[in-house]
This record gives structure tokens, sequence and C-alpha cells, in this order.
């Protein structure tokens, strides 16, 4: 991204600049279970909570994996922490207040830094009371839409007069 001339904006929900920390705050001690445990446990998750469920299997699907066990070992092998230092365009980052600790800790990260070298950087922290607590606003993407476009229009010089104010 930070090469290619044609990228101008760049937009986040949960900025993640190290996916194997993340996994290791997030899993904790359940990353050194054996698969069959990890993968019992995920499913038993999934059957108390939808949107874990729903989580679980977009991870094994993105990762081309069988399982999320499959999914923890390809990640710590293969995932390469991200040199946000050379990233200079203008951004947004989406972060709901049901994060998780490392996803907001990274997010926050990433902000103060973009923030110290000057770059243009927005970042808009959902609530519940909004509906849109859940990870990447899934419980309510009209109104991460309505920040998503209303920041675009900022950003390139289309400013709506009802746009969200975020930090």
């Amino acid at each position: 991204m930070s090469s290619d001339p044609r990228i101008n904006a760049w937009i986040a929900s949960t900025p993640i600049f190290d996916l194997v920390e993340v996994f290791r705050r997030e899993f904790g001690s359940a990353m050194k279970a054996p698969g069959w445990a990890l993968n019992a446990l995920m499913r038993l998750a999934g059957a108390f909570n939808k949107s874990a469920e729903i989580n679980l299997d977009k991870y094994a699907w993105q990762f081309g994996a069988a399982d999320f066990k499959s999914v923890v070992d390809g990640v710590v092998a293969m995932a390469k922490r991200v040199d946000y230092a050379r990233i200079t365009v203008p951004s947004l980052f989406l972060m709901s207040e049901g994060e998780g600790d490392e996803l907001k800790r990274q997010t926050l990260a990433l902000y103060r830094d973009f923030r110290q070298r000057g770059i243009d950087v927005t970042l808009c922290e959902f609530t519940a009371a909004e509906g849109a607590d859940g990870h990447c606003q899934v419980n309510n993407l009209r109104l991460a839409h309505l920040v998503i476009f209303d920041w675009l229009d900022r950003v390139f010089g289309h400013t709506p007069d009802d746009v969200r104010l975020c930090v």
C-alpha cells in the first residue's frame, strides 16, 4: 500500500499491524491447547454466540483453513508485522467499544503515531448506544458506511453539511 501511487487514502476497521500479537493476547493459552480441544471450544462458543460463530467461520474461510486451530497455526507461522511507518496517506480508523483489548491497543497506537507524524488521521469509536459496538461494526454497517463516505467526501473535497464528527 505504501508504495502504490494509486492509493490516496486508507480506511481500516480496527487496523492491525501485528496479527500474531492479536492472536497471542486475545486467545492466550488457548493457542497452546491441542487442536481438537481448541476446535471444540470454538464450536461451543459459536453455539452460544452467533457473532462468534460467524467470525470463526470467516477466519477459516479467509485463511483457507478447515478449522480454527489451523487458522491459528497458519497465522503464527506466516503473519508478518506491518511497517506502518511507510504509510503517509490520509487515514480513517474505525473502532467499536466492544473490540478486544489488543485490537483497541493497536488501533490507538497507530492513531497516535500518525498524529505525531502529521498524517491526516481520523479515529471514530462507535458505541453500544449507536448500535455499533460489534467488531467491524457488523451490527450497524449502515452507520459505519455513513461515516466512511462522509470521511471520503471530506478528504477529497466534497464535504456534506451533515458530517458525523469523530476525533
